[in-house]
């Protein structure tokens, strides 16, 4: 099932509004039970315009109606949602009303969330919380403290998500707000779904699923199960998935929830497409497309689309997979640069399978002008927070530098008064002070180090395979004419690994530069090795195969080590991938687990590759893999560094031309 960042969001959006928006104010409830819905309009939300717009009724009445239907069109219309939400705030300002005006803040703090404007969306909560505090609204904070978890989850920040949650959670359980209580307890559950962490996901997610069904409320408990669908898809659980999901799905049919109707259909396409039951995919997948077009949501829309594309390229109909495809493109706004790049990837082998060169070659061109465009945006990401944590170090010490001026100028005064006792503090202090400032200038050195060392693995590993890719793009335009299919074909997939090679240095350097402004969370938990690394092990075994190396695997099944799975994962693939890169066709590649008699275990990865020499095993760098590969150096250092941080260390045993062998211990301590 499809898990990507934006559709597990918007699940988790749809579950928090749903479970809290009639109650977000008491006070403003009132009000709205006196505006009539006329029975004359196609819609509530034309209802609700028409309440807007009628200059006759009290302005506050005109307002409550501007915010619900701000809140209405949230998920299906976000711009006229985010102008609505801003004619509402001036006029409400205009007014004075601040309980109106913190509504609109929580509406336009959702509508810029949603479009991942996350510092606006910030600033938005963050002053409704200003105004909620003072009227000491405890309701309407607790569904503030959940909007801004949820945000934080999006970014990926799980700590500060976490402390929201649990400020979210407090609140709603002091009021006795069941229903505020379940959704925060399955949004935890979402961002741990999002991490991975399967175990705790699933733990809160039976734990919201208990309390729906001992609280009564259809749609949550639906949610829930939805939820539960997607987890159990990802580990294979395929018959608990199916059961959970055909639960969805009556609940959803029984509330006549369009909405939710169409994301369960989505889940039971998908496991009909893993059984091989393609006509009940396609029959299931065109109908939770019907729905999501009745009720005007592009996300499900999209889905549908690319999941009917894939079905029909499962069973050979390239020329229906090609269709939807293109009808999934047509939607992608113009601004999301990334979406439409692996759209655009996805799309290329289509057009080969059905010999369309030209198409082929349009689309290579594209995608490959997306994802100069992606590498561009993400470094320019980068760069400009690591020059705002420069610049804001760069300020520290200037403060620190004029606190020290004002201190000597102190001492000074008080040497004429103390006398010899004030003379030995001011040269403590002073010692103190230089000690200080050293320490201060040497962060702000190894600063412009690490930035030195970004600008050039960017100049230099990330300019260069970009030219060579667009020159042999260059050569496949002069020459396309005149190659076969055949060559054409052998062609595009050296193209493809090349970008593919691309891809894995830009993951490297992210995670580089995540480690060096403090942005990756350390969050240890208990699991067992052998499933966490069994995705990596597939892939792995994939490269060796094609390469011709003999891959070797000695993981016991019931190894339980404790660490942050995802860091580990990580140093463990890098490894195996630098085995298979410099390791000649031919040639062995190993990965063992031992242990030491001390409560931890040995992680080894050995190879008969070309080895390293003294120098090399120093500074963690090797240039090019025995088929040509390029490497930059990083991905050892970021073995090195996340290992640091589970207080292990990575060893390296090498010798030039006999391969080598890299290990580290980590230990086992339940939590």
């Amino acid at each position: 099932m499809r898990t990507k960042d934006y559709f597990v969001m918007f699940v988790a959006l749809l579950t928090a509004t749903g479970c809290g928006r009639d109650q977000s104010n008491n006070s403003q409830q009132d009000i709205y039970k006196n505006i009539a819905i006329d029975t004359v309009f196609s819609s509530r939300a034309d209802s609700l315009e028409w309440v807007f717009n009628n200059a006759d009724l009290p302005i506050t009445t005109r307002l409550i109606a501007c915010d619900n239907l701000a809140y209405e069109l949230l998920y299906i219309d976000i711009e006229k949602s985010n102008i609505l939400a801003q004619k509402g705030l001036t006029l409400s300002e205009e007014i004075k009303n601040d309980s109106l005006v913190s509504l609109f803040y929580r509406t336009l703090g959702m509508t810029n969330h949603l479009q991942e404007k996350y510092d606006v969306a910030k600033s938005f909560y963050e002053k409704a919380l200003v105004i909620v505090l003072k009227k000491k609204d405890k309701n309407f904070e607790s569904f503030l403290y959940l909007a801004l978890g949820l945000m934080y989850s999006d970014m990926s920040n799980y700590k500060l998500s976490a402390e929201y949650y649990e400020m979210a959670l407090h609140l709603s359980e002091e009021i006795g707000f069941v229903q505020r209580y379940n959704t925060i307890i399955n949004n935890i559950g979402i961002t741990y779904l999002k991490m991975k962490n399967y175990e705790l996901a699933e733990k809160y997610l039976l734990e919201a699923r208990d309390v729906f069904l001992k609280n009564p409320y259809p749609n949550g408990l639906a949610h829930v199960y939805l939820n539960l669908g997607i987890l159990y898809f990802e580990q294979e659980r395929l018959s608990e998935a199916y059961q959970v999901s055909d639960e969805c799905l009556r609940i959803f049919q029984s509330t006549a929830d369009k909405t939710g109707e169409a994301l369960a259909l989505l889940n039971m396409s998908q496991l009909f497409a893993k059984n091989k039951e393609f006509d009940k995919s396609l029959e299931t997948t065109h109908k939770s497309l019907k729905l999501a077009k009745e009720v005007g949501y592009p996300y499900i829309i999209k889905n549908a689309l690319t999941q009917l594309s894939d079905i029909y390229f499962m069973i050979g109909n390239y020329g229906q997979s090609e269709y939807y495809e293109l009808k999934h493109i047509e939607l992608i706004d113009s601004t999301a640069t990334t979406e439409l790049m692996l759209a655009q990837r996805k799309i290329i082998p289509i057009y080969i399978q059905q010999s369309k060169r030209n198409q082929a070659i349009a689309s290579l061109e594209l995608y490959d002008a997306l994802m100069r465009e992606v590498n561009k945006t993400e470094v320019q990401n980068i760069y400009l927070e690591m020059q705002t944590k420069y610049e804001t170090q760069k300020k520290e010490l200037e403060i620190e530098r004029q606190k020290i001026v004002i201190g000597r100028q102190n001492m000074q005064r008080r040497l004429l008064v103390g006398g010899i006792t004030i003379s030995l503090v001011v040269l403590i202090l002073l010692w103190y002070m230089l000690r200080l400032r050293t320490r201060r200038n040497i962060a702000l050195a190894q600063m412009n180090a690490t930035k030195d060392k970004f600008f050039s693995i960017i100049s230099h590993d990330l300019r260069n395979p970009a030219i060579a890719q667009r020159e042999a793009i260059q050569l496949l335009v002069k020459n396309g004419s005149s190659w076969n299919i055949d060559t054409l074909t052998e062609y595009y997939a050296g193209l493809l690994h090349s970008a593919d090679g691309q891809v894995e240095l830009l993951f490297n350097l992210l995670n580089w530069a995540q480690i060096q402004t403090g942005r990756m969370s350390f969050i240890p938990t208990s699991f067992n090795l052998l499933t966490k690394l069994q995705p990596d092990l597939s892939l792995i075994l994939n490269m060796s195969q094609k390469k011709g190396i003999d891959f070797t695997i000695s993981l016991p099944n019931d190894i339980l080590i404790t660490g942050d799975s995802n860091m580990l994962s990580t140093v463990v693939r890098n490894l195996l991938t630098n085995a298979v890169k410099f390791t000649p066709s031919g040639g062995h590649i190993s990965i063992s687990v031992d242990p030491t008699g001390k409560g931890k275990y040995t992680i080894a990865v050995t190879d008969s590759g070309i080895g390293m020499n003294l120098q090399q095993m120093e500074s963690l760098h090797r240039r090019e893999g025995t088929d040509n590969e390029q490497g930059s150096g990083l991905g050892l250092n970021v073995c090195k560094e996340l290992l640091e941080k589970h207080g292990s260390a990575l060893h390296i045993e090498s010798q030039e031309g006999k391969g080598s062998r890299f290990w580290f211990e980590i230990g086992y301590k339940p939590l």
